[in-house]
């Protein structure tokens, strides 16, 4: 049960990204209510107790400043991707592809610092539990992701 909502709450987020933004610019991602709907997936799917949650949720929410950070940069990104797709230089894709592994290991980076603050809060099980279901919206996200940009020719 759990696992269908949590694909439907990318599936939303996700196709609502195909509607064309306010300003003509083409389309966008509804990052607020894709935030939101994934705190509540991760408050359903993790029962904590009452000083669990104190412990945990302004970790969490620290976290994903850092990730939407690196989201806003993969994003920056792969507009620059799908706008120099056809005449990409060299030197276009060296930088591309410098700045495409620092993003994930940055993103490395911030989930080992999120694991460390964890640890002494909560057990490891949940720590496990909330780092599975990060792991499945990333994975869904990359893969939605994935089928809008066209492999560099």
């Amino acid at each position: 049960m759990k696992a269908i909502k949590l694909m439907v709450v990318i599936v939303t987020c996700l196709v609502s990204s195909q509607l064309p933004a306010a300003d003509g610019e083409g389309p966008f991602f509804d990052l607020e209510h894709f935030l939101t709907e994934k705190k509540a997936l991760i408050e359903e799917t993790l029962p904590l107790t009452e000083q669990e949650k104190l412990a945990f949720w302004p970790l969490y929410d620290n976290y994903m400043q850092e990730l939407v950070k690196l989201l806003e940069r993969r994003t920056a990104l792969n507009k620059e991707l799908m706008n120099t797709q056809k005449t990409i230089t060299a030197k276009e894709a060296r930088a591309m592809i410098d700045e495409h592994f620092s993003i994930v290991s940055e993103g490395v980076n911030v989930k080992k610092s999120m694991l460390v603050k964890l640890r002494n809060k909560m057990p490891d099980r949940k720590i496990l539990k909330f780092f599975q279901v990060e792991e499945k919206i990333e994975a869904a996200y990359f893969y939605f992701l994935s089928e809008k940009i066209p492999a560099v020719k």
